[in-house]
């Protein structure tokens, strides 16, 4: 069987979204891959899928990748130093998109499509791959075999910056049944905030977890859940991946460009200067954000789960 390498994105819903293209060349080439994967994602990575994992950038992992014999190194990341490290691993076929002057580095480049992002992250990474495009909404994800709760978990953070922050969690926890359990996920940089949301709802049972546990943990407490509701975020799509009901909520980014792969729902207010893919609102207001109401997010909760005969 021909054995392939697939250097994959950084970040964790990146990461995901790459995950699922892979899968589908996978099945559709009957192809054996390793992925190539940022050392903090190896963990999870090995808990979402069966390919051969290979940490990147470590002695070991290149030591691996140059005796592998793999025949085609395909580099999602567009950055000069992937296409260098894709480059320094004596590959023979290497693919990439052109872009920050690495086309020497590559044996087949390709002019980088949807620069509008008007079609889903994932055509980028089939055409990279040269598979066919597919449903994101039908691709199952994985099953974790974990013991179901009532929780309600929400992901409050964002890495990318408070454009991409709802503001009205502490009205959604308000707005809850008291006995209802809300569970709070993030790193510890949403850790003050968590603190907050529970210093402001006294009634209500919430527990934060930002900043305790691994990857691994987090996936498996997503799993668990009845329900998640989350900013545009990493936990957003591996909440999607892991199959539970997911309610995404987008601000300066495009639903269009990354929704979640599987079965979730997501929360969009067209502004005029929508999507501008800004880590803060240049105008000031956050517009896009402000004017999504608790009132849609409860309503859309209702719709996915069994919340509003539970609670009437």
């Amino acid at each position: 069987m021909n054995r392939i390498a697939v250097l994959m994105p950084k970040w964790i819903g990146d990461y995901i979204m790459a995950l699922a293209v892979v899968e589908q060349k996978r099945v559709h080439d009957n192809v054996e891959i390793a992925l190539i994967t940022a050392p903090y994602l190896i963990d999870l990575a090995k808990l979402l899928t069966t390919m051969e994992i290979i940490p990147l950038r470590t002695a070991e992992g290149l030591e691996i990748v140059r005796d592998g014999n793999f025949s085609d190194l395909y580099i999602f990341p567009h950055s000069l130093s992937s296409a260098i490290w894709g480059f320094s691993t004596g590959i023979k076929n290497r693919h990439g998109y052109r872009k920050e002057g690495r086309t020497p580095l590559l044996t087949t480049s390709y002019p980088r499509p949807n620069r509008k992002r008007d079609q889903h992250i994932t055509t980028e990474y089939c055409d990279l791959l040269e598979i066919p495009y597919f449903d994101i909404k039908d691709f199952q994800g994985v099953h974790l075999e974990v013991a179901k709760s009532d929780a309600i978990i929400l992901c409050p953070g964002a890495k990318y910056g408070p454009a991409k922050q709802w503001p009205h969690f502490s009205h959604l926890i308000s707005s809850l049944p008291v006995n209802q359990t809300v569970i709070i996920l993030g790193s510890s940089d949403e850790s003050a905030y968590a603190e907050l949301l529970i210093h402001e709802n006294p009634n209500h049972k919430v527990i934060s977890f930002c900043g305790k546990g691994s990857l691994v943990e987090a996936a498996r407490r997503l799993a668990s859940a009845k329900a998640v509701i989350s900013n545009d975020s990493g936990l957003m799509h591996l909440a999607s991946y892991v199959g539970v009901p997911v309610i995404g909520i987008f601000g300066s980014s495009s639903p269009t460009w990354t929704t979640p792969v599987g079965q979730s729902q997501v929360l969009y207010n067209n502004e005029p200067c929508s999507p501008c893919f800004k880590r803060e609102c240049p105008f000031g207001h956050y517009n896009c954000l402000d004017k999504i109401s608790v009132k849609e997010v409860i309503s859309q909760l209702m719709d996915m789960t069994s919340f509003a005969k539970e609670n009437s």
